[in-house]
């Protein structure tokens, strides 16, 4: 079996992985401080863990509708997507709250899953792709993301609160690294546009 495009963006210390694979320890240690909300925000996740992306699985990205990047890294698998357009399509607070701010029931369920401030983005893009060649990622629980210190910056659909994801039992997020270095060559995607495409 090859190896993860995106290999040197891990430590390769688990019996599960070939500990023979070089790695840039640096990269490494970058990209879990940013899956972990280290480094590069307050977010990220509760506990990463290393996984394996299936091939035969499909997987979504939200992005900014303004700034449209499907080839980001944060990403959810499908059963978690599921769970979220499952709150949009039956959860009448967040209906109401897309409908007051002309947005879509999806984009603001996904915010409210995966604590996204507006100042991050209004998860107004969704896109969904296939991966085509290996990829790993980390994988896990969302942690609570707090709005910049400084207030120019804010976005007034905050409300200027935190941000803490639903709590529902098992809802996980993914961060793929290097996700934009290999995306050409390991993402296919099949479907992207605005959020209200996917209810």
């Amino acid at each position: 079996m090859p190896a993860p495009l995106n290999i040197d963006c891990f430590r390769n210390t688990e019996a599960a992985f070939d500990p023979s694979y070089a790695f840039n320890a640096a990269k490494a240690d970058d990209y879990y401080a940013q899956a972990a909300g280290i480094k590069y925000g307050n977010a990220g996740m509760f506990n990463p863990r290393r996984i394996h992306l299936s091939l035969a699985d499909g997987y979504y990205r939200f992005c900014d509708s303004k700034r449209p990047n499907p080839a980001g890294g944060w990403w959810t698998d499908h059963a978690t997507f599921l769970r979220v357009q499952s709150a949009a399509q039956n959860f009448q607070t967040i209906k109401d709250f897309a409908a007051s701010h002309g947005e879509s029931p999806l984009a603001y369920s996904a915010k409210l899953h995966f604590a996204i401030p507006y100042e991050w983005g209004d998860c107004g893009h969704v896109v969904f792709a296939f991966l085509t060649a290996r990829m790993d990622a980390y994988r896990g629980k969302g942690n609570i993301a707090f709005l910049d210190n400084d207030p120019s910056k804010h976005d007034p659909r905050d409300g200027g609160a935190k941000y803490i994801p639903l709590q529902l039992p098992e809802l996980f997020q993914l961060f793929i690294p290097d996700a934009h270095v290999h995306f050409s060559r390991a993402f296919n995607v099949v479907k992207q546009g605005p959020a209200s495409l996917f209810m």
